[in-house]
């Protein structure tokens, strides 16, 4: 992004916080319906930030 220039679009849902919170849940063998539950978002959005993340860093995921 250039500088002065406001980023245009839908904010993003998930931080890193509630990211590492989706990768503690989904190693413990918690669904990914379930993980999405907690911080009230949608299974898909989990499913394509753990996608996002093993493309990524696949050695961070111990996958």
């Amino acid at each position: 992004m250039l500088p002065g220039r406001r980023r245009i679009g839908r904010p993003h849902v998930l931080g890193p916080a509630e990211l590492d919170i989706l990768h503690r849940l989904v190693d413990e063998s918690v669904s990914v319906t379930e993980a999405a539950r907690r911080p009230k978002i949608g299974p898909s959005t989990v499913y394509g930030a753990l996608a996002a993340a093993r493309q990524n860093n696949p050695a961070a995921l111990g996958k």
